[in-house]
């Protein structure tokens, strides 16, 4: 049996070209050659494994939520103790963090975001101007001043953008780009996503409070699996951001 996995394992990655001579055609051999395929079977288009592709986007989830975690465990304390000032100080580490995200993918040449519609038409300067004429006419931000306002902009500005480049962006087109299916697509990046909202879910965690880390969870899927259809039909990621955001302002 391990004579099996270390030959079709010498095959999957890539050191030998023949199947034949490294496992044989016994029903054993074509078990284990089924369960590492699904690990490391070479796709046609550009022979990045799969596994390798999942590997770095749970990397990359751990490094950045562990940064935004760092800098407020570092930070926060030395500022003031309000609801406004952990919002907007969110808002700038995720704005940060954002950048890494795009020099990672642009410097690196590991990817790309897809971002833009291509072109740009009416249906989005209409839409756009939709989504920030509601962000503005919050009944929130008339009632409860500048705090409701940066409330605003960290959940349905910030938070969009931030998360949708990731998932529906960077994410997205590396799976895509190693032969994933739009349904494989969707399913993926939503698990991806509910499983980065627990990074989110820390205290809760820490209380031992897990109907709120399971609701949490059970949400960003339902998000993944929505903004995963939107990001299908219109072939773009700054529609699901408009989505995420108008969400996230009715929701606040």
């Amino acid at each position: 049996m391990t004579l099996c996995v270390g030959a079709e394992l010498y095959y999957c990655m890539g050191w030998c070209k023949n199947r034949t001579c490294c496992a044989g055609g016994t029903l054993k051999a074509r078990l284990v050659r089924s369960i590492i395929n699904l690990f490391f079977e070479r796709t046609k288009t550009n022979g990045v494994m799969m596994s390798y592709v999942f590997a770095e986007a749970f990397v990359l989830m751990g490094v950045l939520q562990l940064a935004l975690g760092g800098m407020k465990w570092l930070l926060l304390p030395l500022l003031p103790d309000t609801r406004l000032v952990y919002k907007l100080f969110t808002m700038v580490c995720m704005m940060c963090l954002t950048l890494v995200v795009v020099a990672y993918a642009r410097y690196g040449r590991r990817g790309r975001f897809g971002f833009l519609p291509q072109p740009w038409s009416r249906r989005y300067t209409f839409f756009t101007g939709l989504f920030l004429l509601l962000l503005l006419l919050s009944p929130a931000n008339f009632t409860q001043g500048l705090p409701a306002v940066g409330v605003a902009l960290y959940g349905s500005v910030v938070i969009p953008l931030y998360e949708e480049l990731i998932f529906r962006g960077y994410l997205w087109n590396r799976l895509s780009d190693v032969g994933y299916s739009p349904r494989r697509l969707i399913l993926c990046t939503a698990l991806l996503f509910a499983v980065w909202h627990v990074g989110y879910m820390a205290n809760a965690i820490a209380e031992g409070n897990w109907f709120a880390v399971i609701s949490k969870v059970m949400v960003g899927l339902c998000y993944g699996l929505l903004l995963g259809w939107v990001r299908i039909k219109t072939g773009n990621c700054y529609s699901t951001c408009l989505v995420h955001g108008l969400m996230n302002l009715l929701s606040v």
